[in-house]
């Protein structure tokens, strides 16, 4: 079959038609566009063939990108005019890089940053921030478990020297919960009263999450002649915090939060040890009451947790239904440790963590007179005189043959807790007389000490009884003598030392770190005074103390030396170890102390109690 042809006259006609065409500068599928045409228009319109525009070549997104990040590069530059070129998509991207200083317990906090801007390796910027939850570094603690053997309440008591190897002061610190109510004892005792009340000082409002902190170097130079340091004058306007100041006590208040149990209002006295002494109860009122104080916690919130505590102190069941025994679990507010669960309530009362405890209680009547009942029904069921013998104060030890009966206390601790006791109105004269104390040099420093046994010699309880009580010497308080010790060896070994008591994050779990120990300076020993090689040289709490009671450049070391070993922890932990490694103990003791030095400093170094 032959396959057809056009005519030849058709194809001519079809090329002039073309001809004419192009003459005229049209094209058969083509119209003339205009550039401002709307391309998102429901009317189908012609336009130009663009012209190719460059791209660069994209990386594939990695598995591990975030949302954030994908979303901003996912951006599409607007469409642009024809006549335009398009421009490489080069437009600097950003990346999200963690904080140096803060990390969870899983994802790393993140924050982000232009990879154009400059960062210095050395001072990364941080937010000071509270988060949800807590890192504890620390070895997990063992909790004792009660013994089965029951002692009676006939056990007979024998009054006796301390023994060398134990003492009161050596009790590790625990807590408690209300159980049924006892009635109050008929005896008539004497009950705190209501003294010129004050409302709390209410100074800056302290927002945490708005701070920003850069790192302090851990080295510190030699101070070159240093001022003689001076106790500030007390006034009575307000003094402000600092920036590092609100980072610790955002710091501090995440310990309180976290560790504070709503069924009994007592807190863990060390993280993860549901445990308490009457000691760590006092540092718990003190904390709660600075909270407040610094604006760190509403009224409200404050009124409940200490109306909550002093209903458990109240319902405790006591130590042969007297005092309190040494420790209790701050869960179910049930006496813990030996003997706990014997018809005796435990093994034993300390008459020093009472005499704290008790002082703590004179601070809630006179800040927050509308507890003062509360107050009240508890000191009128306890028996405090008890703890008092011969003008001085005995505490109790309980074993599985007999009941021993004996003196607590030595220089510093004794003098501070029968201040408890004053309050109440004993007789605890003995208590604070001085001609039995002998003195030795340190670094060329006369100290007094105590030739007794067991003579723990540490700064805490001068520190506490500065800030909760008077600058006035005497002659037990020899604070100005201790810090001056501490400044003097820092300028012999170029190295910050605070020499205290402490919780710790390994064997024996807690330490007296002594200036001076039976001949021997700068000593650490357990509470049976067994020493300790790789103790801790650096206590958190009894450094920022000294640096808001006194004011020179050494003060000001220490202060700095607190908020760069910190940093990089959720709640302040204890101190330094002779190594230099961070002391994870996280607990009460020291969050409370820095959190009541920060209300001392804000009410311009007056006392918390006032007469």
């Amino acid at each position: 079959m032959q396959r057809p042809t056009l005519n030849k006259k058709v194809l001519n006609i079809l090329a002039c038609s073309l001809a004419i065409c192009l003459a005229a500068g049209t094209h058969p599928t083509y119209a003339d566009t205009n550039p401002s045409t709307d391309q998102t228009s429901d009317t189908p319109t012609a336009t130009k063939p663009a012209k190719r525009v460059s791209r660069t070549l994209v990386s594939p997104q990695p598995a591990e990108e975030t949302a954030i990040e994908f979303q901003r590069r996912s951006i599409v530059p607007q469409a642009q005019s024809t006549a335009t070129k398009a421009l490489p998509l080069t437009t600097p991207r950003s990346v999200l890089k963690p904080l140096d200083s803060e990390t969870s317990n899983s994802t790393p906090r993140t924050v982000v940053k232009p990879l154009s801007s400059e960062t210095s390796n050395s001072t990364p910027r941080t937010v000071a921030k509270p988060l949800s939850s807590e890192t504890f570094n620390g070895t997990p603690r063992t909790v004792v478990k009660p013994l089965s053997s029951k002692a009676s309440n006939s056990t007979p008591r024998t009054v006796v020297k301390p023994l060398s190897s134990e003492t009161s002061n050596s009790t590790p610190r625990t807590a408690l919960k209300p159980l049924s109510s006892d009635k109050p004892s008929s005896k008539t005792r004497t009950v705190f009263k209501p003294l010129n009340a004050e409302k709390f000082d209410n100074t800056s409002a302290l927002n945490a999450s708005e701070v920003e902190l850069t790192p302090i170097t851990n080295t510190v130079t030699k101070l070159t002649s240093p001022p003689e340091s001076t106790i500030t004058t007390t006034s009575l306007t307000p003094a402000p915090l600092n920036r590092h100041d609100k980072l610790l006590a955002s710091k501090a208040q995440l310990y309180i939060d976290k560790n504070w149990n709503q069924t009994t209002g007592l807190i863990d006295s060390v993280q993860g040890y549901t445990h308490a002494t009457m000691w760590d109860v006092g540092s718990s009122i003190g904390a709660i009451l600075a909270l407040e104080a610094l604006e760190l916690s509403t009224l409200e919130v404050t009124n409940f947790r200490l109306k909550k505590m002093l209903k458990t102190l109240y319902n405790l069941p006591l130590y042969k239904d007297k005092l309190p025994n040494r420790q209790y679990n701050t869960v179910t507010g049930k006496p813990s440790g030996r003997l706990s669960k014997s018809a005796s309530n435990g093994n034993g009362w300390s008459a020093l963590d009472l005499g704290r405890l008790y002082i703590w209680l004179a601070i809630i009547v006179q800040h927050k007179p509308h507890l003062a009942a509360d107050v009240a029904r508890i000191t009128d069921k306890w028996q405090l005189d008890e703890a008092v013998h011969k003008g001085t104060l005995y505490g109790t030890k309980l074993t599985s043959k007999k009941e021993y009966y004996r003196q607590e206390g030595r220089l510093g601790y004794l003098q501070y807790a029968a201040t408890g006791y004053r309050l109440m109105g004993l007789d605890v004269d003995t208590a604070f007389e001085c001609e039995r104390l002998d003195e030795t040099e340190v670094d060329d420093i006369t100290i007094k000490i105590d030739p007794r046994n067991l003579p723990f010699l540490t700064l805490d309880s001068f520190l506490l009884y500065t800030i909760e009580f008077s600058h006035d010497e005497s002659c037990w308080n020899q604070l100005r003598e201790l810090y001056d010790l501490h400044e003097e060896q820092f300028n012999t070994s170029k190295k910050l030392t605070a020499y205290a008591e402490d919780s710790l994050s390994k064997a024996p779990w807690f330490l007296y770190n002594n200036i001076y120990y039976q001949g021997e300076p700068w000593y650490s020993v357990s509470h049976s005074g067994k020493p300790f090689a790789n103790s801790q040289t650096f206590s958190n709490k009894a450094a920022f103390a000294m640096s808001v009671i006194f004011d020179s450049e050494y003060s000001r070391a220490l202060a700095n030396q607190v908020t760069t070993n910190s940093i990089r922890h959720r709640v302040i932990p204890t101190g330094l170890y002779r190594n230099g490694k961070t002391n994870t103990a996280y607990n009460i003791n020291t969050n409370s102390l820095i959190l009541v030095s920060l209300w001392y400093k804000t009410r311009n170094r007056r006392p918390i109690y006032e007469p």
